[in-house]
């Protein structure tokens, strides 16, 4: 009578519910690792890529070794760091320039930077150079005047 019951039950054996269970289990689990790994690749390369522009600014040297006051004022800016670097913005008495194209300064290369604005004999002007990267330099100079100081 026993082997009778066996055969008319209705359910499912205990073996077979749990290995639905885990097979369900793992590829519940496999979907939200590679949902997870999706993620973290992506925040990873934007922290990467973070990184690098933080360490490139940090790598930057340049300075303003001189300025001509003529039309305008033509800056002459020396690239004294090992790596290229690439100036987009300076600012002025005021005014902004949006450098386009951009001014490329190769490492340990001298290139003018000429700029169009109004001066003012005798004034001190404070240049602020920012480059792509996000390295910013401050320059200070005292237009000339027609009377000798």
């Amino acid at each position: 009578m026993n082997i009778r019951l066996l055969l008319h039950r209705k359910g499912v054996s205990e073996v077979v519910g749990a290995l639905t269970l885990t097979l369900i289990t793992i590829v519940f689990m496999s979907l939200v690792a590679s949902n997870y790994l999706g993620r973290s690749r992506s925040t990873t390369s934007v922290f990467i890529s973070q990184l690098e522009a933080e360490q490139r600014s940090l790598m930057e040297k340049f300075c303003v070794i001189d300025a001509c006051f003529n039309d305008g004022v033509t800056l002459w800016v020396f690239n004294n760091g090992k790596v290229r670097c690439e100036l987009v913005e300076v600012l002025v008495g005021g005014y902004r320039f949006q450098l386009n194209p951009h001014l490329v300064i190769e490492p340990y290369e001298v290139q003018p930077l000429h700029l169009e604005f109004p001066w003012t004999e005798g004034s001190c002007y404070v240049f602020v150079l920012r480059s792509s990267s996000g390295g910013v330099f401050r320059y200070e100079v005292k237009a000339p005047s027609s009377t000798w100081d």
